[in-house]
């Protein structure tokens, strides 16, 4: 896919459903440092970023709990998070906050699910908001204890996968 930018416009990177979508903000680069954002969490506490400096975050963004297959893809996150002991696991969408409610106690043990609505912070943070349908893309970040980013993989397409054992691999290694 090509790529016609504006500066804090991205046509060409993702499709959603098959179609392509514009997203909006600045897509960060490996070794940045990772901006802050504010999120809700499904008891609607605000948690920032920074709430989790000095430890190791992966975070996993996602269309829509609504989507088919939503359940098992955060049921392999909650998985994860079992297997690679000490990073802190965030699963961010634009769902309203108590829709986490449906699936926490089943498949989102060892993960803190969060809502980037209605400021869409995080999506604009990270150029993972999708313009046309104003839902995150899919996409897998990972954040070493410094609050530098050492892994990024945007699903080109968002209902589709990430790595997110490559992305949990790239900080495993880093701090102590």
């Amino acid at each position: 896919m090509t790529c016609a930018c504006a500066d804090d416009e991205h046509r060409g990177l993702v499709a959603f459903r098959g179609r392509p979508m514009t997203l909006l903000g600045e897509i960060r680069r490996i070794g940045m440092a990772a901006p802050d954002f504010s999120v809700v969490d499904a008891e609607l506490r605000q948690l920032r970023l920074s709430d989790f400096r000095g430890e190791k975050v992966l975070v996993n963004s996602f269309p829509s709990l609504d989507l088919p297959a939503a359940g098992s893809r955060l049921g392999a996150l909650s998985n994860a998070a079992g297997r690679y002991g000490g990073i802190r696991m965030l699963a961010v969408s634009m769902d309203l906050p108590f829709a986490f409610r449906r699936l926490a106690r089943t498949v989102m043990t060892g993960v803190t699910p969060l809502s980037d609505y209605p400021a869409a912070e995080f999506g604009t943070g990270y150029g993972l908001l999708m313009r046309e349908c104003r839902l995150l893309a899919r996409a897998v970040l990972a954040i070493d204890e410094g609050g530098r980013l050492r892994h990024q993989e945007i699903a080109a397409e968002a209902t589709e996968d990430v790595d997110m054992d490559a992305a949990l691999r790239s900080i495993v290694g880093f701090g102590g």
